[in-house]
Protein backbone atom coordinates (compact mmCIF):
# COMPACT_ATOMS: atom_id res chain seq x y z
CA UNK A 1 0.00 0.00 0.00
CA UNK A 2 1.30 3.38 -1.02
CA UNK A 3 1.08 6.50 0.72
CA UNK A 4 1.01 9.94 -0.14
CA UNK A 5 3.10 12.12 2.27
CA UNK A 6 2.65 16.20 2.62
CA UNK A 7 5.83 18.22 3.50
CA UNK A 8 5.60 21.51 5.13
CA UNK A 9 7.79 23.75 3.98
CA UNK A 10 9.59 25.68 6.47
CA UNK A 11 11.43 28.95 5.99
CA UNK A 12 14.83 29.04 6.52
CA UNK A 13 15.22 30.77 10.14
CA UNK A 14 18.44 32.52 10.96
CA UNK A 15 19.62 34.28 14.52
CA UNK A 16 18.86 38.19 13.70
CA UNK A 17 22.37 39.70 13.96
CA UNK A 18 24.12 36.99 11.92
CA UNK A 19 26.09 37.81 8.91
CA UNK A 20 24.02 35.19 6.76
CA UNK A 21 20.66 37.20 8.00
CA UNK A 22 21.18 39.90 5.23
CA UNK A 23 21.60 36.79 2.30
CA UNK A 24 18.65 35.52 3.58
CA UNK A 25 16.32 38.23 3.61
CA UNK A 26 17.49 39.53 0.56
CA UNK A 27 17.26 36.68 -1.71
CA UNK A 28 13.64 36.02 0.24
CA UNK A 29 14.73 32.32 1.57
CA UNK A 30 13.45 32.99 4.77
CA UNK A 31 13.25 35.37 7.46
CA UNK A 32 15.58 36.03 11.05
CA UNK A 33 14.48 35.97 14.30
CA UNK A 34 15.53 37.01 17.86
CA UNK A 35 14.61 34.45 20.30
CA UNK A 36 12.79 30.95 19.67
CA UNK A 37 9.88 32.56 20.51
CA UNK A 38 9.97 34.74 17.59
CA UNK A 39 10.77 31.51 15.31
CA UNK A 40 7.61 29.94 16.62
CA UNK A 41 5.38 33.06 15.65
CA UNK A 42 7.57 33.04 12.11
CA UNK A 43 6.76 29.09 11.46
CA UNK A 44 3.14 29.72 12.37
CA UNK A 45 2.10 32.69 11.01
CA UNK A 46 3.42 33.01 7.60
CA UNK A 47 0.78 32.13 4.60
CA UNK A 48 0.79 29.60 2.23
CA UNK A 49 1.56 31.74 -0.60
CA UNK A 50 4.68 33.36 1.10
CA UNK A 51 5.94 29.86 2.45
CA UNK A 52 5.38 28.86 -1.07
CA UNK A 53 7.70 31.81 -2.92
CA UNK A 54 10.55 30.85 -0.01
CA UNK A 55 10.56 27.55 -1.36
CA UNK A 56 10.99 28.64 -5.22
CA UNK A 57 13.82 31.10 -4.20
CA UNK A 58 14.83 28.01 -2.31
CA UNK A 59 14.96 25.80 -5.74
CA UNK A 60 16.50 28.69 -7.96
CA UNK A 61 19.30 28.96 -5.83
CA UNK A 62 19.61 25.59 -5.59
CA UNK A 63 21.90 24.64 -8.70
CA UNK A 64 24.48 27.87 -7.55
CA UNK A 65 25.25 25.58 -4.39
CA UNK A 66 25.06 22.37 -5.47
CA UNK A 67 27.98 23.64 -8.97
CA UNK A 68 29.84 25.27 -6.44
CA UNK A 69 29.13 28.75 -7.79
CA UNK A 70 29.88 30.14 -4.39
CA UNK A 71 33.25 28.73 -3.83
CA UNK A 72 34.30 29.42 -7.01
CA UNK A 73 33.76 33.33 -6.75
CA UNK A 74 35.52 33.01 -3.41
CA UNK A 75 38.62 31.32 -5.01
CA UNK A 76 38.55 33.55 -7.71
CA UNK A 77 38.24 37.01 -5.55
CA UNK A 78 41.11 35.42 -3.58
CA UNK A 79 43.27 35.10 -6.49
CA UNK A 80 42.17 38.65 -7.64
CA UNK A 81 43.28 39.69 -4.40
CA UNK A 82 46.40 38.12 -4.39
CA UNK A 83 47.35 38.98 -7.80
CA UNK A 84 46.77 42.85 -6.67
CA UNK A 85 49.26 42.55 -3.82
CA UNK A 86 51.87 41.46 -6.49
Amino acid sequence: MSRRLDFIWLPVIVKKGLSCEKYVTDNEIGAAATDFEDVYRIAVSESEDKLSQYYANVKKLQNLFINGIYTRKLLLDTLIMCGERL
